[in-house]
């Protein structure tokens, strides 16, 4: 790769991660989780409220991962702005090793379309479990395409992650997931 396709790819790079945390805020339905993580921090268990048995969060993956990082820092929105940077970084990298594209073409099609894309760009840094579905989904694609030593297992790795930051996407690995299992039944006839 030439020097000026180079500086062009990393430029794109820069310029999206730059934008994404220039666009950093977060969805007040995020706040959800934050109570949740905060009562857990404070030793009164994974709920809203401190005398109240109840699971109101959506994503126990997302709110699990939010935990270390808050009893660390004390602050929720750096904490959950940091797990959607590193979900964004995470994707980023993975994309790119799943297609065998130069990065001038991977510059193109991904990072320019990520970037012209207001929803994307915001939801990285929203506090809702969005990032890491993206990033978890992307590791799917990536065991997919790649197929790696143990091919299965980081399917199934990836898919039971996914459920368990947000039990709706089954919706989105099911039909996959069929055509899987029909591939391989077909296979062993």
């Amino acid at each position: 790769m030439n020097s000026a396709k180079r500086i062009l790819y990393y430029a794109a790079l820069v310029l999206m991660c730059a934008h994404v945390v220039l666009l950093s805020w977060v969805e007040e339905d995020a706040f959800i989780s934050f109570r949740v993580v905060d009562n857990f921090v404070h030793g009164f268990g994974l709920r809203w409220n401190i005398n109240e048995r109840v699971q109101t969060y959506t994503n126990p993956l997302w709110t699990l991962l939010h935990i270390p990082l808050y009893a660390l820092t004390g602050n929720i929105i750096l904490t959950t702005c940091v797990l959607g940077w590193a979900c964004l970084i995470g994707t980023l990298i993975v994309t790119r090793r799943t297609f065998e594209v130069s990065p001038l073409r991977y510059t193109a099609l991904f990072l320019v379309s990520l970037l012209v894309s207001p929803t994307n760009s915001l939801f990285f840094t929203s506090g809702l479990e969005s990032p890491l579905l993206d990033f978890l989904f992307v590791c799917f694609g990536f065991a997919l395409i790649r197929r790696p030593h143990r091919y299965w297992l980081w399917l199934s790795l990836m898919t039971a992650l996914s459920l368990w930051a947000r039990l709706d996407t089954a919706i989105v690995y099911a039909p996959v997931w069929l055509c899987l299992l029909l591939q391989e039944y077909k296979t062993l006839r």
